[in-house]
């Protein structure tokens, strides 16, 4: 899911009963929305680092222990680098 900037806009104060309501519900948005951006930035940096692993050979070694990660955790996780004991 991409965050639009719209979602991340400064919201305008408006002083009606609705107009409160509805700038709870626009700050409310703009939490969610930065969140979401936040999480995207990490997995984005998840997959950067895998695809610098797949470069250098190291892939589906873990980065704590130096074992293998299943191939069932990398298939739902590609982008670990951890072990199923290394990333709990």
């Amino acid at each position: 899911m991409t965050v639009t900037d719209e979602a991340l806009k400064t919201v305008e104060l408006d002083q009606g009963a609705v107009g409160r309501l509805s700038r709870m519900d626009s700050l409310q948005n703009q939490s969610l929305a930065k969140g979401l951006r936040e999480r995207e930035s990490v997995r984005l940096a998840l997959i950067q680092e895998a695809l610098r692993r797949l470069d250098a050979g190291t892939y589906g070694v873990c980065t704590a222990c130096g074992g293998p990660v299943a191939a069932e955790r990398l298939f739902v996780f590609p982008e670990s680098g951890a072990c199923a004991h290394c990333g709990h």
